[in-house]
C-alpha cells in the first residue's frame, strides 16, 4: 500500500512523462513547424511585394489620370460622371463636382444627344467606341468639338474609362478648308464644285415632295470683257462682287446662287409646280441693269437669262444646268442680232 507522499511522487513522474513525449512530438514536428513559417515568410514577402507594386501602379496611374494633356473620364450606366481628370475641367470651366453632379447629356449640343445617347448603348452592348466626334458646351456657352475613345463595358467593371481630345480648331480648319473648297473667294457665292451637290440634293427633296419644283436659272454678263479691258480687272471684281451681292439681297431664302466663272452665275430656285418666274426673273433683271459706281465711272451693264425646271426639262443635274445654259446663250444670241 501506497503511501501519500509515495503517490505524489507518481502523479509527479507520470506529468513528466507526459511532458517529455509532448517535447518529443514538438521536436518531431519542429522542422515542419519551421518550413511553415519560412512559407508564411515567404507568402508575406510576396503579398508585400504585390502590394507595394500595386501603390506603384496607383500612383502611376493618379499621376497619369491627373497629369495627362488628354481629356480622361469615368462615366457609368446612369449616365453620369464618376471621375473628371483635370484637363476635361480646364477645357470646360466646370469644375469636378459641377461635372459629375448632372447628366452627361445636359452638357451635350443639342443635335448631338440623340446619336450620343446611341453611342453609349452601343458600349452597353459591348462594342468599341473610337473616334466618335460630339460637340460639350463650356461654362461661358461656346461649344467645344470633342473626340472620344472608349473601350465597352465588361463583366469584370460596368464603368466607361474614356480617353478625348479637343479637335475644335480641326473642326474649324476642316470647315474653313471646305468652305473655300465650295465658295467663290471673290465675292463669296458658292462655287461650281458645288453647284451640282446642291441641285442633286433639291432634286431628291422635289421627288419626296411632288409639289415642288426647281427652276434653275443661269446669268451671263453682257459686255464684261469690255469692262476689263477698258477699266482694268479691278473694275471687273467691283461688278462681279457688286452683282454678287445684289442677288444676295433679292433672292428668297431658300434660293442659292452660284458663280461658276467669269461673269457667269446660276440661280437654284425651289418652288411650286408654277414658280413666280416673270416676278424673279424681273428682279435679277433689273438688278443686272442698274448702273455700278467705279471710281467716278457709273458702269451700264446687262445680262443674258436661261431657265430650265425640274421635273419637266431633265432628269439629272448636268441636263439641267446644260439645258438653262443653252437657253441663256439662246437669249443671248438673239440680243446680238436685235442689236445689229
Amino acid at each position: 500500500m501506497y503511501t501519500q507522499p509515495n503517490r505524489r511522487a507518481i502523479d509527479t513522474l507520470q506529468a513528466l512523462r507526459s511532458q517529455l513525449e509532448r517535447l518529443t512530438q514538438l521536436a518531431e514536428s519542429y522542422p515542419e513547424l519551421v518550413a511553415e513559417q519560412q512559407q508564411l515568410q515567404q507568402s508575406i514577402d510576396s503579398l508585400e511585394t504585390l502590394w507595394s507594386h500595386y501603390n506603384e501602379l496607383e500612383q502611376d496611374w493618379e499621376w497619369f489620370f491627373e497629369n495627362s494633356i488628354d481629356m480622361k473620364c469615368i462615366a457609368g450606366l446612369d449616365g453620369y460622371f464618376k471621375r473628371v481628370n483635370p484637363a476635361i475641367c480646364r477645357l470646360l470651366g466646370f469644375t469636378a463636382e459641377e461635372l459629375t453632379s448632372q447628366p452627361l447629356l445636359n452638357f451635350i449640343h443639342p443635335d448631338d444627344v440623340e446619336k450620343t445617347a446611341r453611342e453609349l448603348e452601343k458600349l452597353a452592348n459591348g462594342r468599341t467606341t473610337f473616334q466618335f466626334e460630339n460637340r460639350y458646351r463650356d461654362k461661358e456657352g461656346n461649344w467645344h468639338w470633342i473626340s472620344w475613345c472608349c473601350p465597352p463595358f465588361t463583366t469584370d467593371s460596368r464603368q466607361l474609362y474614356a480617353i478625348a481630345r479637343d479637335i475644335t480648331e480641326a473642326k474649324k480648319t476642316q470647315q474653313e478648308l471646305l468652305y473655300q473648297a465650295m465658295h467663290d473667294p471673290l465675292t463669296g457665292l458658292r462655287n461650281r464644285a458645288s453647284l451640282e451637290y446642291d441641285l442633286q440634293q433639291a432634286m431628291i427633296r422635289c421627288d419626296a415632295q411632288p409639289s415642288l419644283s426647281i427652276t434653275v436659272i443661269v446669268i451671263d454678263l453682257n459686255d464684261f470683257k469690255q469692262v476689263n479691258d477698258r477699266y482694268g480687272h479691278r473694275a471687273g471684281d467691283v461688278v462681279l462682287t457688286e452683282m454678287a451681292n445684289r442677288f444676295n439681297h433679292i433672292k428668297r431664302k431658300k434660293d442659292l446662287v452660284f458663280r461658276i466663272g467669269g461673269d457667269e452665275f446660276v440661280w437654284i430656285a425651289e418652288g411650286s409646280h408654277k414658280p413666280a418666274q416673270p416676278s424673279m426673273l424681273k428682279r435679277i433683271a433689273q438688278a443686272l441693269e442698274e448702273p455700278i459706281k467705279y471710281e467716278k465711272q457709273m458702269l451700264k451693264l446687262s445680262g443674258s437669262i436661261g431657265t430650265a425646271v425640274y421635273p419637266h426639262s431633265a432628269t439629272t443635274p448636268s441636263q439641267l444646268i446644260e439645258q438653262a445654259d443653252q437657253a441663256m446663250y439662246q437669249i443671248k444670241k438673239s440680243q446680238k442680232q436685235a442689236g445689229g
